[in-house]
């Protein structure tokens, strides 16, 4: 029988960037740990202050949960359980949205090996977010009455990409 004492000299560790992402100018980078040979856990950081042009900036977190099914961690198809906490302010046609946001949802992907320590990560989910904002406009000053709260559920897509992995050990 594996110990974790045993298991924890052979554990991987690696660096993931989502390259969809980038191209939406939001910086992310996550950081992926084997906690055995078919499950990882990983924590991703995701921040934005402009998006093409406009006033959009967001800042967030996503801890996941993966299985992987060939036995082997950072290889082949996989299977995960995320969250994702997030804030967020958007000036969009007129209208100015503060708020925050929070979920959790599944994630099916494929870990396709490059070399010993390269590897690129397709990968695709949806997830139930919460979100609680309020709605003005432009120019208003917040504290008068015409401020609009809006919360709700909304089902999106979450974690999906193409990240490029870096596995460190």
């Amino acid at each position: 029988m594996l110990t974790a004492s045993t298991y924890a000299d052979a554990q991987k560790l690696a660096i993931r960037n989502n390259a969809l992402m980038d191209l939406a100018c939001m910086p992310n980078l996550s950081v992926d740990i084997a906690i055995s040979r078919k499950t990882s856990i990983s924590l991703e950081g995701f921040g934005s202050w402009t998006l093409y042009g406009r006033k959009f900036t967001t800042y967030g977190i996503i801890p996941e949960f993966r299985y992987w099914f060939s036995g082997r961690t950072f290889t082949r198809w996989f299977m995960g359980v995320d969250m994702i906490l997030a804030a967020y302010k958007v000036q969009f046609s007129g209208k100015v949205y503060d708020g925050e946001c929070y979920g959790g949802g599944i994630t099916f992907g494929y870990d396709l090996n490059l070399g010993r320590h390269w590897s690129l990560d397709f990968h695709a989910g949806v997830a139930p977010v919460y979100y609680n904002h309020r709605r003005s406009y432009q120019g208003d000053i917040l504290d008068i009455p015409t401020e609009y709260k809006d919360n709700g559920i909304a089902i999106l897509p979450l974690q999906v990409g193409i990240s490029f992995v870096y596995i460190i050990k």
